[in-house]
């Protein structure tokens, strides 16, 4: 196991030593992301663990305040739910437990209302970091101090850091890209965000939808994300 990419390696530990590599928490709940139900009055946050007793997402207007929880409904990707290969077969990762849960309200909060919120389960007490959300202004509103914000965007993949690459690699400058606009999105400039198809170039590879998601988590999970099917 090695840091620091192909240019500039550093080991961090080996199968013949002593030691073993393992995940600080296996269970973590990640890969937050706000999408829209067809309600402007209920958005849903979607998220992933390895296993989940009580999912729950908590939620408020205040830092650290959440005086809303919700029950999170859970659901599960089959290998036998894959349309063909390599995503039946070679390409097959099983993805874990998806969550979700509504958020609801949303027309009577204030205009461009900030909500803060951590997910995970209830029943060991496991929760993600707090993450802020930035509501879009209703129809026929927008921020008081700027004009209403979209960002848009088509063919993004996925890319990194340190020269890692992923399965049936492509689209490395899109880091760049979610690095930027995460900046925006985090700094309560950007209202909503539009993804218009070709989304991560997975193309079968399960695996690829874990790097896509983490690495598009600063911005799904802070402003509203809205895609389309296919290839825009």
């Amino acid at each position: 196991y090695f840091k620091g990419g192909l240019n500039y390696p550093i080991l961090v530990n080996s199968s013949a030593s002593q030691f073993n590599v393992s995940f600080r928490n296996n269970n973590e709940p990640l890969r937050p992301r706000i999408v829209a139900t067809g309600d402007p009055d209920v958005l849903e946050l979607l998220w992933s663990s390895a296993t989940s007793q009580q999912p729950t997402l908590k939620w408020g207007l205040s830092p650290g305040v959440y005086s809303t929880v919700v029950a999170a409904q859970t659901s599960h990707i089959n290998r036998s739910s894959i349309c063909g290969a390599p995503g039946n077969s070679y390409g097959w990762r099983d993805l874990g437990l998806l969550h979700s849960a509504r958020i609801e309200g949303m027309s009577s909060l204030p205009v461009s209302a900030r909500i803060y919120y951590v997910f995970g389960d209830a029943a060991d007490g496991l929760f993600s970091p707090e993450t802020v959300f930035l509501s879009p202004p209703p129809a026929g509103s927008q921020p008081a101090t700027r004009p209403t914000t979209l960002a848009l965007y088509c063919d993004l993949g996925r890319g990194s850091l340190d020269m890692t690459y992923t399965w049936n690699e492509y689209g490395r400058p899109s880091i760049n890209t979610t690095m930027a606009l995460g900046q925006r999105v985090q700094g309560g400039q950007v209202d909503a965000v539009f993804h218009g198809g070709d989304i991560s170039y997975a193309t079968g590879y399960l695996a690829v939808w874990d790097f896509f998601l983490d690495q598009i988590a600063p911005i799904a999970g802070g402003a509203l994300y809205l895609t389309t099917v296919g290839n825009h």
